[in-house]
């Protein structure tokens, strides 16, 4: 449980479920085999994913040398992140119905037309040579990643969709995924009518949860949206209540961000790998995070407050950067103030010096 996040009963059912796959592409094919098996390859992936620490002393855990074991993970990475996700995720989306969720009463309590809630998780990464400013988030001042997941009101993410940098908004990155989203939230044969919010506009569509980043979505989907204060202004009696509302359903989004950034470091660390990997490696924490809840289901308390934590201390790291580059910039001036001074004072002086001479 400390090294890789499941228990040993907890690791021998995921290893049951991916054995096959594993086994079959370490196995199968040409070229030099590995020693390592394949139930010790996903051991190390599960590693690798919870520490994210530096390949050399994580190889000196394993007795490999830092490169052989960045190899290893990536190769496993590749083989296991579109199954599980296929196993984890996918799976509960395709299950995912409302007449489901009213057999299992695990409906939202404030908005039971709500069939999942949708938010945006921001990582850390580093500043890309090129394009730099794309990936700068003015919200986080920070260079990083941006990667829409949506949740089911049962703690199981059910669609994660491709990273975009983190200058691009939440409504944006909601209007590339929103085939998914028209498609989640139609109505099937067999549900029934219902009068819930915004019922009248769209008949045959369940609701969906969203932040106030998201501000217009209502035009495409039936979105249940927290209200945003206008500038200069503060939100009604009426406005808070409704966000509050809103809010304690659309918790299970960031009950799923705490759970997911407390078992991963990988993800709640700043991401340091490369880009072309980020994908894989996300929807397989997402897959494993929602393995892992199907055995610890969230808390508001615990994963909720690890969500703030994370979210707290990316906004505190963006502003310490903020500060020390304006620190910087302040000396930078002062010096070259006194360097002209100084300049302007050697120049009186000769000019002097010549005046005197004639």
């Amino acid at each position: 449980m400390e090294m890789c996040n499941f228990n040993c009963s907890e690791f021998e059912r995921l290893w049951r479920r991916c054995s096959t796959i594993l086994t079959q592409r370490l196995t199968m094919g040409r070229g030099n085999k590995t020693d390592v098996t394949p139930k010790d390859l996903l051991f190390i992936v599960l590693c690798v994913l919870k520490a994210a620490i530096n390949w050399d002393l994580m190889g000196s855990i394993f007795e490999k040398k830092g490169p052989t074991l960045q190899r290893l993970f990536s190769r496993g990475v590749e083989i296991l992140s579109p199954f599980l996700c296929e196993e984890f995720v996918i799976s509960y989306y395709t299950k995912l119905s409302m007449r489901i969720l009213m057999t299992k009463n695990a409906q939202f309590k404030n908005f039971p037309c709500a069939l999942y809630a949708t938010d945006v998780i921001f990582q850390q990464a580093n500043r890309p040579s090129l394009e730099g400013k794309l990936y700068f988030s003015g919200k986080h001042k920070l260079y990083g990643y941006k990667t829409e997941v949506s949740v089911a009101p049962t703690g199981h993410a059910i669609d994660v969709t491709a990273h975009r940098p983190g200058s691009v908004s939440d409504l944006v990155i909601f209007q590339g995924n929103l085939d998914f989203h028209k498609q989640a939230l139609a109505k099937h044969d067999n549900d029934d009518k219902d009068n819930g919010f915004l019922s009248v506009r769209y008949p045959d569509h369940w609701a969906v949860l969203l932040d106030k980043g998201c501000q217009g979505a209502q035009q495409y989907v039936r979105a249940i949206l927290s209200k945003k204060k206008t500038h200069g202004k503060l939100l009604s009696v009426e406005d808070e209540n409704w966000n509050a509302t809103v809010a304690s359903d659309r918790i299970i989004v960031d009950n799923f961000f705490g759970r997911l950034t407390k078992l991963w470091a990988v993800i709640s660390t700043k991401f340091r790998w490369t880009e072309e990997g980020y994908d894989d490696i996300f929807r397989l924490c997402v897959a494993l995070t929602n393995f892992h809840v199907s055995f610890h289901p969230l808390c508001d308390d615990e994963d909720a407050a690890h969500y703030n934590l994370y979210k707290n201390r990316n906004y505190i790291i963006g502003e310490r950067i903020v500060n020390k580059r304006k620190a910087t910039q302040k000396n930078y001036r002062e010096r070259r103030r006194i360097r002209q001074e100084i300049g302007q004072t050697f120049n009186s002086s000769d000019s002097s010096l010549s005046s005197e001479s004639m």
